[in-house]
């Protein structure tokens, strides 16, 4: 393995082309040509396109993850663990989880072989595979060689010569990524971290060749990601159908969605000449144009630079694709419904459903051995295929950019784009209070923020030399402090909040990676590490509109930003930068970057209350500061802060439409 320090790009290895599956035919088109303008291979069109009235395309991904219980622990030492009241165990070794995590999804693809295209993107977190390890050497639930079928299955391949199985790319502990991401890659150092242990165990436990695609976890987006994504060697990632659509002028919101309107400063796509209304198992009802059920161009800009990062992105269909997680039904019938939008034989609809492979209805063999023999239905008029398939014969048009809203998919808090599941509001005897309230979530975002700080202070100070030592957590003691502090960074222990054992996780985590990070940083005499800052909020989000704290319209024309904020060598100052938009839109490079003029406000800080049994050795501080008397315009604000020792940290810019 190569030093981790200096960072190196991540290339992805030439795709090999080993033997194909049983009664499928054998590969036969060249390499497609890398495009010059997005890093996506543009293959030829289809070369029927044409000739023939567009097929609509399908493809399934499947989510596998279990957390790691407890941190510092394997999942055997948790089920021993007094302090423990679930079930690690049981959870893993379910029978029809054993049946996922050894052979299911692979025998589904492996029905479907005679397709030429057919396959699945699968997403593997780097701690499922911790736990089934350690349970196999033990002999629990699983043998030894309980990876074999997907290793074999690893080199079976489409037409196209892609994977049929394409294990993509993924967050080795399932972070939150744009929480835990700015889109400056010297502060993302923990996300490439998780990214890059996630494909050293793909390799290590499936053999498996690097994916060009990626799976956040949660499918929780921000185009902050895409810098860190694109670093690492990928070329498209998944996101949620909704924040496409959402992002467009025009788009009729309606409260049947069950997600708070989108802010007009997100709305730049074109407007669309229609909509249908997909209904979903949530009972929420979602609007689908053609604009999200093809892949496109997202693009983020270096605020200090200007440097424009490009990616394609995959919108995923969340109606039907939470509808499939059932795992009793075809989507077929359903494709009716989106039809009408199936006009451009080079770039087809594609509906791609995308679920948890291992919860619900799809956990089980019903789901891979029957139901998903609809791949075989009308096949003149539905193509079963994986993305990359898809991507090499119909590449999007490199000059579509359109823009991406914040937020996740459907199956936790319905998706919104403040990320509520693992950013709860602070509550006060029963309703929303941000000066009296407390969050169990945002006191374990201000426990890692600050252990982030001590931990990339050591990582600069005496880099590691190893991601085998990261993930062992025997290597040197930066090694072992990215180890607990990664485990920690598991939206898991957020999504389960409310309940002091797992309130209690982060905290554990961060107590363990700030002890081996406070010995390196004990021995040297400077601090090179910038303040972390978390990614900035407001509140309210639709100033002067509706939200989810103000859903009787209109919510105040003023807002607050705050933020938590941390350092070692503590904090000078903590400003919040904000200008006015003339414009009312963002509608040029210049709103992204941070030259030009801004108005300067001090923000105020104040410690946070923590309310579980395990006390953080290290917090960081919350700051906010509020913009006043402003109506009917557009804002755009950073945070900038400086520590102790005259480093200085910028947060990303951020935009605001008030009524």
């Amino acid at each position: 393995m190569d030093p981790l320090t200096p960072l190196a790009p991540f290339t992805a290895a030439p795709t090999q082309r080993p033997p194909v599956a049983p009664s499928q035919p054998a590969a036969g088109t060249e390499d497609p040509t890398p495009s010059d303008r997005v890093t996506l291979s543009a293959g030829p069109a289809h070369p029927k396109a044409a000739e023939a009235p567009p097929k609509i395309h399908v493809a399934v991904h499947w989510h596998m993850h279990q957390p790691i219980y407890w941190p510092g622990e394997d999942i055997l030492q948790t089920s021993r663990n007094p302090q423990n009241t679930d079930d690690p165990v049981g959870h893993v070794t379910w029978p029809d989880r054993v049946g996922g995590y050894t052979h299911y999804l692979a025998d589904a693809v492996q029905m479907n072989s005679n397709l030429p295209h057919a396959g699945a993107q699968i997403s593997w977190s780097g701690s499922l595979t911790e736990n089934v390890d350690t349970l196999a050497r033990n002999g629990v639930g699983f043998g030894p060689e309980w990876a074999g079928r997907y290793r074999d299955a690893a080199g079976w391949r489409t037409a196209q010569g892609n994977p049929r199985l394409d294990f993509v790319g993924f967050g080795y502990h399932h972070p939150l990524m744009p929480l835990t991401t700015t889109g400056n890659p010297e502060d993302d150092r923990d996300t490439e971290l998780q990214i890059r242990m996630h494909r050293e165990m793909l390799e290590k436990t499936f053999g498996t060749p690097p994916s060009k695609g990626f799976f956040p976890p949660e499918q929780a987006f921000s185009e902050r990601m895409l810098p860190v994504l694109k670093q690492t060697g990928h070329e498209w990632v998944l996101v949620d159908n909704l924040h496409v659509e959402r992002a467009t002028r025009d788009y009729p919101w309606s409260e049947r969605e069950k997600v708070q309107p989108p802010n007009p400063a997100e709305q730049t796509n074109p407007s669309q000449p229609g909509y249908e209304f997909l209904h979903c198992e949530q009972n929420s009802t979602n609007p689908v144009s053609g604009l999200g059920l093809r892949p496109a161009i997202a693009a983020h800009v270096d605020p200090r630079t200007g440097e424009e990062t490009r990616m394609v992105v995959v919108p995923s269909e969340r109606s039907l694709g939470y509808d499939d997680s059932y795992g009793d039904r075809s989507p077929i019938p359903r494709l009716e419904q989106i039809e009408k939008f199936n006009t451009d034989p080079a770039h087809p609809v594609l509906v791609v459903l995308a679920h948890d492979g291992d919860n619900f209805g799809c956990s089980g063999s019903r789901y891979y051995n029957e139901t998903m023999r609809w791949a075989q239905q009308n096949p003149d008029k539905v193509e079963f295929t994986t993305v990359q398939d898809y991507l090499d014969r119909f590449p999007p048009d490199p000059n579509r950019v359109l823009h991406v809203e914040d937020g996740s998919w459907t199956g936790a808090d319905m998706g919104n784009q403040e990320f509520g599941k693992w950013l709860g509001k602070p509550y006060h005897e029963g309703r929303i209070d941000h000066v009296r309230g407390y969050s169990p979530d945002r006191n374990s975002w201000a426990v890692l923020v600050a252990a982030e700080n001590r931990v990339m202070t050591a990582d600069r100070l005496r880099p590691p030399s190893s991601l085998q030592g990261i993930q062992s957590g025997e290597g040197s003691a930066t090694e072992k402090a990215w180890h607990y502090f990664l485990q920690g960074q598991t939206s898991c222990y957020e999504y389960w909040d409310g309940k002091n054992e797992w309130d209690n996780k982060p905290t554990l985590a961060a107590n363990l990676a700030v002890e081996q990070a406070d010995a390196v940083i004990a021995q040297e005499a400077r601090d090179p590490v910038g303040p972390t800052l978390f990614v900035p909020q407001r509140t309210p989000y639709n100033p002067g509109g509706r939200d989810d704290e103000n859903p009787v319209p209109p919510a105040s024309d003023d807002f607050t930003v705050w933020t938590l904020a941390y350092d070692v060598s503590g904090l000078k100052r903590v400003e919040l930068k904000w200008r006015i938009d003339p414009s009312k839109a963002r509608d040029s490079k210049a709103d992204e970057m941070y030259d030009g003029d801004w108005n300067t406000q001090d923000m105020q800080g104040r410690p946070t209350e923590t309310r579980t049994s395990v006390q953080p050795r290290y917090k960081a501080e919350e700051y906010s500061a509020r913009v006043e008397g402003q109506k009917d315009c557009l804002i755009q604000y950073y945070v900038e802060a400086e520590d102790g020792a005259g480093n200085l940290t910028r947060s990303p810019i951020q935009h605001v439409r008030i009524a």
